[in-house]
């Protein structure tokens, strides 16, 4: 695979660069070793599309990747003892002899390895052409074509969730059904079906449609899958219905069934266990759930009928693969989304024989077509010829005339770019059905070097164009979208997830541990941990460049001696774990480029090393389901981070032990991220970081009013949110320009009066104000906002008695959630023509209020209005109104209780 080339080209060139004067002297040998590897590159990528290269070439091929790993390494802990004795002052202790010997004995005993490396690689090279070995005609396209590609597609075709809902209509009524038919009694609805023809697709849509959400006040969606911990599962479930301070460590599997029986017996609750394959963990869930009457249900999806019919008072519910017409739909609404579905003259016979072979399978159909729909050639010709080898690429996974689905996935594998192959493989450590946020993969990709520079283009926007690129291609599914249309989080299906597993592991890429008897091969460099399982499984980290860990419920511990021997580590991703060990070793991990401690509980010191790591490009230490035990005693003096490759920095400001920390001048320039952080957290301008795109400051002094001055300075500003305490005004009229890149404002705190220019913000879609006390005039501003989408007003942020909305006010808004405005009584009738894009409007806690504005029936797209904390008056007085809601939906949240008005 090329992918592993790459990097370590990646890490020469790094080396080359940023450390020049420890290399020197080993130049020529690391030059050679970078053309044996050129050389080599365009092998592997061959290689890595021919399906059936035979023994000779796969043996090659790995030990080309087995010398490319041991390149990396020797490089790479060149590197590190270089640095290492750089930062303890070496030539200080020694003289300058002693040093320059040291230091020539270790560049020659470096460039005596790198040469025999590039000997070894030369004879594959000769092997290869002896071999005479089969090569592949296919070449990747320029990255300026890719771009432009990608940036049509956009343009064009602008994300959505993804649920490819074909011919499943029947389906879904029959399902919502079974959930609502009106009985007291708990049940069981069991979906039934082989992997890829839509279970979850289909559960998905109904557990997220509206009248679902009406009948039911509790929901939670559990992958069990087939290597389960069951004390994990009802960990995970008891945080979600009781929220996460909960102590759930080294509690029993039957206290905790009883405290998940016990949180769930005044819900009505809907349960959907998702992959089960095993009865015995339906028969110990069981008994943690309640039967209060209610008419609570569980759903289970399942490849195993024979499972389904062993569970009581359970209605099976069996899909089976889409008809042929169906399944052409699908296909054609995947492969040509800019012609809207529709299949030129010239591909029908290809793309039959296509469907055709997908054997009806959703996943199938909605991969291949993905794949296909990236076929963008300009000449008839030569497209039909793509097809035409994708056609042929399925007899080589035909058995019999059955569909094997995981073979069928592969092509979307073996199709895809080198440069989207090791992002792909990178999925693989996540747990099955983990919704992962884009923000993080980004960062994670960006700090593994797998993205390529792009002009002048940051990296984490070219790895948002990988990420869009891989969910074109459906290898992934977007699970939700931003206000402004790009991807928030994606999830990877499971059979694509099992896929990915494979090749990561063959390829020693990444492994997962997820038990004594599940631990990776030593050659793996990357380990991603879930169900809790420790480091200390891990018998040789030296080789490790990444520790990822998954855990929301049972943490894990990470002991000292792993830390230690891990020098080559790149991606720490601490969160949700026990770090009971000294963490100086951390600050030692020179070639750290990601290190984040969110959610984790610390037993010791931040120590201050860690603000000298001269790769560090991600560090996040803000708490998350669990608060740290002890924080930073360091920090109680003032504390500075000089981190010159610094891209994302994340703190919790709300902690008093993280107001003295501050960013030095020697800070990178490249800095996007700064949030979570006090206003004296830089002594310099914010507009001397030109790239700073998320800002995150809370003040308690006034102090925060020093910064407006240069916020109009930072034109990339995308996410603002400044938090002040009652009393303290924020100045934004001191703002010189507005960031007019500015997408999302939150804003805690007083503001007097609204700027001039609060209402010409060209992009912002989201706002949030909190204490604010904005007057009608100021009120009268936001209505003016061309593209707002979102806007939430909480604790006096409005202090008007009276609230109007104008013709033509909020052209754009979707979601109103008023909360907690003390002084309006009286909301006037809606003109028609005011609001015209809302679907969801939320009151809660407004207790003089008297009424519902009139006018709401003018608004077509209103799908729901929620009220709460009014009492009994309010509601019956809404509920005697509600005529003239006809066709909407009100809920009274305060009872608990879903009312449907004139429907």
């Amino acid at each position: 695979m090329e992918d592993v080339a790459v990097s370590i080209l990646e890490t020469l060139t790094k080396a080359l660069v940023r450390e020049a004067i420890f290399l020197y002297g080993i130049r020529d040998q690391v030059d050679g070793l970078a053309v044996e590897l050129r050389r080599m590159q365009a092998f592997l990528r061959d290689t890595d599309r021919i399906r059936d290269s035979g023994h000779i070439t796969e043996n090659l091929v790995q030990e080309i990747r087995d010398l490319a790993c041991e390149a990396e390494d020797i490089i790479e802990t060149f590197v590190l003892h270089a640095l290492q004795r750089k930062r303890r002052g070496f030539m200080g202790r020694l003289t300058n002899y002693a040093y320059l010997l040291l230091q020539l004995r270790g560049r020659h005993e470096v460039g005596r390895r790198i040469e025999g490396i590039s000997n070894q690689i030369g004879d594959i090279a000769r092997r290869r052409a002896v071999y005479d070995l089969p090569q592949s005609s296919h070449r990747d396209e320029t990255a300026s074509s890719r771009v432009q590609r990608l940036r049509e597609m956009r343009r064009t075709s602008p994300l959505e969730v993804e649920r490819d809902l074909v011919g499943i209509e029947e389906k879904t009524n029959s399902l919502k059904q079974s959930l609502m038919d009106g009985k007291g009694e708990f049940s069981v609805v069991s979906v039934v079906g082989m992997g890829g023809v839509g279970k979850t697709t289909l559960i998905k849509k109904v557990y997220n449609e509206d009248d679902i959400k009406l009948h039911f006040n509790y929901f939670d969606w559990v992958c069990v899958s087939q290597t389960y911990s069951m004390i994990q599962l009802l960990c995970d479930m008891i945080i979600k219905v009781v929220g996460s301070t909960v102590d759930l460590q080294n509690k029993s599997e039957q206290l905790l069934k009883e405290d998940l029986h016990k949180n769930l017996s005044r819900r009505r609750y809907l349960i959907v266990l998702d992959d089960m394959w095993d009865i015995s963990a339906w028969v110990c869930i069981r008994e943690a759930l309640p039967d209060v009457k209610n008419g609570s249900r569980v759903v289970i999806t399942t490849r195993n009928e024979d499972l389904a019919k062993m569970v009581e008072r359970n209605t099976i519910h069996v899909l089976k693969p889409l008809p042929y017409k169906e399944g052409w739909e699908l296909f054609c609404k995947k492969a040509f989304v800019k012609n809207n579905g529709s299949c030129p003259e010239y591909l029908r016979e290809t793309g039959h024989g296509i469907v055709e072979r997908c054997g009806g399978l959703p996943l199938a159909l909605v991969v291949i077509g993905g794949l296909l729909s990236t076929k963008l050639v300009s000449e008839d010709i030569k497209r039909a010829s793509e097809w035409k080898k994708t056609l042929d690429g399925f007899s080589h996974y035909q058995d019999r005339g059955e569909v094997r689905i995981s073979e069928i996935l592969s092509l979307s594998y073996f199709d895809l770019p080198n440069y989207l192959k090791p992002c792909f493989l990178y999925l693989s450590a996540y747990p099955e059905d983990f919704k992962i946020s884009r923000t993080r993969i980004v960062q994670l990709w960006v700090s593994e070097g797998f993205i390529e520079k792009r002009g002048d283009e940051i990296l984490e926007d070219v790895a948002e164009d990988y990420l869009e690129e891989l969910a074109s291609r459906s290898m992934i599914q977007v699970e939700s979208v931003s206000l402004t249309g790009r991807i928030k989080s994606c999830v990877v299906h499971d059979l694509m997830r099992d896929m990915c597993l494979k090749k990561a592991g063959e390829h020693n890429f990444l492994g997962m541990v997820a038990g004594e008897e599940n631990i990776p091969s030593q050659k793996t460099r990357r380990l991603a941990f879930h169900q809790g399982m420790d480091v200390h499984v891990v018998s040789s980290p030296s080789k490790i460049r990444s520790f990822l860990f998954f855990s929301k419920s049972i943490r894990p511990s990470v002991s000292k001696r792993c830390l230690h021997d891990a020098k080559l580590v790149r991606v720490l991703l601490l969160e949700n774990i026990v770090l009971k060990c000294p963490l100086n070793e951390v600050g030692s991990l020179v070639l750290l480029r990601c290190l984040s401690f969110r959610g984790s509980s610390i037993h010791g010191e931040i120590p201050k090393s860690i603000r000298a790591l001269q790769h560090l490009e991600v560090f996040d230490m803000r708490p998350g389901h669990f608060t740290y035990d002890t924080i930073c005693k360091s920090l109680k003096s003032s504390w500075g981070l000089e981190l010159p490759s610094l891209r994302h920095f994340y703190a919790n400001a709300l902690l008093e032990s993280v107001q003295p920390m501050h960013l030095k001048a020697g800070t990178s320039r490249s800095l996007q991220t700064l949030w979570g952080v006090w206003s004296g957290i830089t002594r310099e301008p914010l507009g001397n970081f030109s790239q700073l795109r998320k800002v995150g400051i809370k003040d308690e002094d006034g102090e925060i009013n020093e910064i407006y001055g240069s916020i109009g300075e930072v034109q990339c500003l995308r996410f603002l949110s400044l938090w002040s305490n009652v009393g303290v005004v924020h100045n934004l009229e001191a703002v010189s320009r507005p960031p007019l890149a500015l997408e999302k404002l939150l804003l805690r705190g007083k503001l007097g009066r609204a700027p001039s220019w609060f209402g010409r913000l060209p992009n912002l879609t989201k706002l949030l104000l909190w204490w604010s006390e904005l007057d009608e005039e100021g009120f009268s501003k936001l209505q003016e906002l061309p593209q707002l989408k979102f806007l939430e007003l909480r604790y006096r942020a409005y202090v008007g008695k009276e609230m109007h909305c104008i013709v033509g006010g909020f052209p754009r808004l979707q979601h109103l959630e008023i909360w907690g405005l003390e002084e309006l009584e009286e909301w006037r009738g809606l003109e028609e023509g005011s609001m015209p894009c809302l679907q969801l409007l939320e009151i809660y806690r407004c207790d003089k209020l008297r009424m519902l504005p009139q006018g709401l029936e003018h608004i077509p797209t209103l799908q729901r209005v929620k009220c709460g904390g009014f009492g009994e008056e309010f509601s019956g007085r809404v509920l005697d109104d509600a005529p003239h809601l006809w066709r909407k939906t009100i809920s009274d949240d305060h009872s608990h209780e879903w009312k449907r008005v004139a429907l």
